[in-house]
């Protein structure tokens, strides 16, 4: 933000705060659920595909809860915020009285 010794100051921009902590909570835990779902399918598959790929899909199968359970506890960390210049003419608050007419 600017000081206010400029004569001006930066207002915050709604797009950048970051997401709520539910809505961060809820999209860390689809992360976790499509990779796990994706480790089941790696499971059911092995049933059908020839030996060298079984080990492959083995190996997947083993490897992605701790890659689920890594992107699942990464939270949200943005730390860098963008800043967007309005374009036209700023607008003070009108009073309620303006508002009506």
């Amino acid at each position: 933000m600017r000081s206010a010794a400029h004569g001006s100051h930066q207002r915050p921009v709604i797009t950048d705060a970051q997401e709520g902590a539910s809505a961060d909570l809820k999209q860390r835990q689809t992360r976790y659920a499509i990779t796990m779902a994706f480790r089941v399918a790696c499971f059911i598959s092995m049933i059908w595909v020839p030996s060298p790929w079984r080990w492959i899909l083995l190996a997947g199968a083993v490897v992605l809860p701790y890659i689920a359970v890594i992107f699942a506890n990464q939270a949200d960390q943005r730390t860098e915020h963008v800043s967007f210049e309005r374009g036209g003419k700023e607008i003070e608050n009108p009073s309620r009285n303006e508002l009506h007419d």
